[in-house]
């Protein structure tokens, strides 16, 4: 099944005869940057297994973590950020089960994700492109272009021009 949201983002799903599995393999971008919004482009895949807000995730490609909504094993958490807050980074797995069935996601490349915003779902994050600083850390907006001036020297120190990136993967 090859699936086309619009021209810039798109998916084919192939299942073949006889396999437990199936292959999503996606494109998306150039993100167009219209007015000031940014856009976050997910693979969300719905279910009807109670996962109880909990999945895993591998964020080392060595173990699988428990990962529950709204908590942390470490520290007392006030979430503010219920969608965001509940995003993992994803190195090479992600699944949520229940008591008799189990739905394992295995990505091509880092991706952040999460199994634990709505029970019953996985959420990857495919693509994004965002104008305006988060004010998360990296002091600048994550609009990711073809060209980037260097942070060194004279000039416009990380500015970025040309066309959007395009991003393709396989879950």
């Amino acid at each position: 099944v090859h699936q086309t949201f619009g021209p810039w983002v798109s998916q084919r799903i192939r299942l073949a005869k006889g396999a437990r599995h199936a292959e999503v393999t996606y494109t998306v971008g150039p993100i167009p940057i219209d007015g000031l919004d940014g856009k976050e482009v997910v693979s969300r895949i719905v279910t009807d297994i109670q996962s109880g807000g909990e999945c895993f995730t591998d964020s080392n490609g060595r173990e699988m973590l428990r990962r529950r909504r709204d908590f942390r094993p470490t520290w007392s958490l006030n979430q503010t950020e219920p969608v965001a807050g509940n995003y993992f980074p994803v190195t090479t797995a992600t699944f949520i089960r229940d008591a008799g069935r189990q739905l394992t996601v295995l990505t091509d490349a880092t991706q952040a994700g999460s199994g634990c915003v709505r029970d019953g779902e996985l959420e990857l994050m495919a693509h994004r492109r965002l104008l305006v600083d988060d004010a998360r850390g990296v002091n600048e907006p994550l609009n990711e272009t073809q060209f980037v001036e260097p942070w060194a020297g004279p000039g416009k120190w990380g500015q970025h021009s040309g066309p959007g990136l395009v991003t393709r993967g396989k879950h």
